[in-house]
């Protein structure tokens, strides 16, 4: 960040917001007039102070996805605002339930946490922290709910397949691997997402799909 830029601009840009600082996910919690930054590393939850914390922020330019909160599993967002803002939060993200899914913690007690932007689940979420398939039945099995496998699906105890906010499959019984996923018919190139390569989007998919026909 530019010595030029005002300390009333790098609060607009990042107060508040979830930012990388060396290599980390750390939510801004206050800039002062000094230009000394506290942060929240939010997975030791400790917090960092640093005066030359703008050399080293970054806005994340990490794909956003499924959050696993609990037994429970949201679907965060980037949405388009007018007010400039470099980090990640509530000005620029939304954090969507999925209303076919059960809450076994409560939905509201999910989204207040979540809201506060200070989960450990986030920096899993950036970073692909995210379990396997059969740890995720083994969970739903003991708790219930639903558990996210991948930025992009998640399983529920009942074993329907997520894509995003949609059900488009499900894994039968006894089954622990993404090639035995039923998809519904319309939904069926969806498993081009899941064999190695988990962080391709669906437009670069079609793309190269449609390259290859």
């Amino acid at each position: 960040m530019a010595e030029q830029v005002s300390v009333q601009d790098l609060q607009q840009f990042y107060l508040g917001t979830l930012v990388l600082y060396k290599g980390k996910i750390v939510k801004v919690k206050q800039i002062t007039e000094g230009r000394v930054f506290k942060l929240l590393d939010l997975v030791s939850q400790k917090t960092i102070v640093d005066g030359k914390a703008e050399e080293f922020i970054q806005p994340p330019q990490h794909r956003l996805g499924f959050i696993n909160y609990g037994s429970s599993v949201y679907y965060a967002s980037r949405q388009p605002v007018r007010k400039m803002c470099m980090g990640i939060g509530r000005d620029n993200l939304t954090i969507t339930y999925l209303p076919q899914l059960e809450y076994p913690e409560g939905l509201e007690a999910g989204l207040r946490i979540l809201g506060t932007y200070e989960s450990p689940a986030f920096s899993d979420m950036f970073f692909d922290k995210y379990p396997s398939i059969k740890e995720c039945q083994v969970h739903c099995r003991e708790f219930g709910g639903a558990m996210a496998f991948d930025k992009q699906f998640a399983i529920s105890k009942h074993g329907d397949i997520l894509y995003k906010t949609l059900t488009v499959g499900t894994l039968p019984k006894n089954c622990s691997t993404a090639a035995r996923i039923r998809f519904e018919p319309q939904y069926s190139h969806l498993i081009y997402l899941l064999e190695d390569n988990h962080e391709k989007d669906l437009r670069a998919f079609e793309t190269e799909f449609t390259k290859k026909g």
